[in-house]
């Protein structure tokens, strides 16, 4: 009876390890990456109460996708207004500040188009 248990014990010792370690790998081999956003630009306001902050979610896909990417507003206190998720299509590129054609600080919003070299010109409006 006490050899079962055993046996039953070490199994489930050995079943959580290999679910660590699988877990593990896929981190270290980018499968997360998709939900960490590294941030590629800064624009101010010119009043100087709005930060709009460009970031890139993850790696491009392979070989050459898409580029998931987000607008982030907020105010000079750091609390986000808003934000949107889009993508562009640079042939497999990271994103860039190059992918910023314009941005319009407006009365009530700010409007920001993107560009890439495979997708037409996009334009954002995000408001106050």
């Amino acid at each position: 009876m006490k050899k079962k248990k055993v046996k039953v014990v070490l199994s489930v010792i050995v079943a959580v390890l290999v679910c660590g370690f699988v877990v593990l790998g896929l981190y270290w081999n980018g499968a997360f990456n998709r939900f960490l956003p590294t941030d590629v630009a800064k624009l101010e306001s010119p009043d100087g109460k709005y930060v709009l902050i460009y970031q890139q979610l993850g790696d491009p896909e392979w070989p050459f996708g898409s580029t998931d990417v987000r607008l982030v507003l907020k105010d000079r206190d750091g609390r986000k207004i808003a934000s949107v998720n889009t993508s562009i299509a640079d042939d497999g590129s990271a994103a860039s500040e190059m992918n910023i054609k314009s941005v319009e600080w407006k009365e009530k919003a700010v409007v920001v188009v993107l560009q890439a070299s495979e997708m037409d010109d996009r334009e954002i409006v995000l408001e106050y």
